[in-house]
């Protein structure tokens, strides 16, 4: 699928049966707030986008949205648990993307409970 700079791949809160693989470009993830959406993080070239909401089989945490054109593979729910059943590498893939994420996110969470203690 293509999108264009500024479409959105899918909506915060929408339910989640399928993800994206991006091939190129950045999208970037957005979350309301009361003062607005604020932009979370972005991701480029390989990288899977949606799967939280597939593997934990709830609502998506946040919308996306391309940040510059991108080229991405949509592959609904069904198809991804029966690639990473017949592909050990794939859901290896999957796992080690998911655990960088928290581990990112954990870190981004010391730095703003840092800057509130200041």
């Amino acid at each position: 699928m293509s999108f264009k700079s500024g479409q959105r791949l899918f909506n915060q809160g929408e339910s989640g049966d399928f993800a994206y693989f991006i091939l190129s470009g950045t999208v970037e993830f957005m979350v309301s707030t009361q003062d607005g959406p604020v932009k979370v993080s972005e991701r480029g070239a390989n990288s899977i986008v949606g799967d939280i909401s597939i593997l934990c089989d709830g609502p998506r945490s946040s919308t996306v949205q391309a940040a510059s054109p991108v080229e991405a593979l949509k592959i609904n729910k069904d198809y991804l648990f029966r690639i990473m059943d017949d592909c050990p590498g794939m859901t290896m893939k999957v796992t080690r993307a998911l655990a960088e994420r928290l581990r990112l996110t954990s870190s981004e969470l010391d730095k703003v409970r840092a800057l509130q203690k200041a």
